[in-house]
């Protein structure tokens, strides 16, 4: 068995818990998706780049703006955002979802925690999904509120030249 250090979650629970900042400079780029761009920094904790990153996924064509943030370790999702409507359809947590956390399907933007999901880790396995999420603040209702917003709740300090701008729609 491997030792408490090597435990990812308890990896993940340290890096979530300790604050951040944000390294170097980011901007939306096209991916191999239409209508998507993504956006990517590195974290910093301790004066150290980590193997963390803040990614934010745009769907600039959307009518209603849509978007992901999410908060990775190794290239494994830990956090997730998703601040979108038809796109994935509803959200249902299943019946060993978190006390808290509703059954009825969430159709408005949702956040998947870290701590909703840890028990989904391995010692030696991240999640291959975040199943569990719950509504967010309706008061969140844009790129940039909602980016301040993640940022305050995983630690990650940031400049206001940091806060991302909506990216302009890809020309195909």
């Amino acid at each position: 068995m491997a030792a408490a250090s090597d435990d990812i979650r308890v990896l993940v629970d340290s890096f979530l818990a300790e604050e951040k900042t944000l390294a170097g400079y980011g901007d939306f780029v096209n991916t191999e998706q239409p209508d998507e761009q993504e956006w990517r920094r590195l974290l910093v904790q301790n004066g150290e780049v980590t193997d963390g990153e803040l990614r934010v996924i745009a769907y600039p064509a959307s009518p209603k703006r849509e978007f992901r943030l999410l908060v990775l370790m190794s290239d494994h999702c830990v956090t997730r955002l998703d601040y979108v409507f038809d796109r994935d359809g509803a959200h249902i947590n299943d019946f060993h979802r978190p006390m808290g956390y509703p059954s009825l399907p969430i159709r408005k933007p949702h956040i998947h925690r870290w701590d909703a999901n840890r028990r989904i880790a391995r010692v030696d396995k991240y999640p291959r999904k975040l199943l569990y999420a719950i509504e967010i603040d309706d008061k969140i209702t844009n790129l940039e509120r909602a980016f301040k917003w993640f940022c305050d709740e995983l630690r990650i300090s940031f400049t206001g030249e940091d806060v991302p701008a909506w990216p302009t729609r890809r020309l195909v």
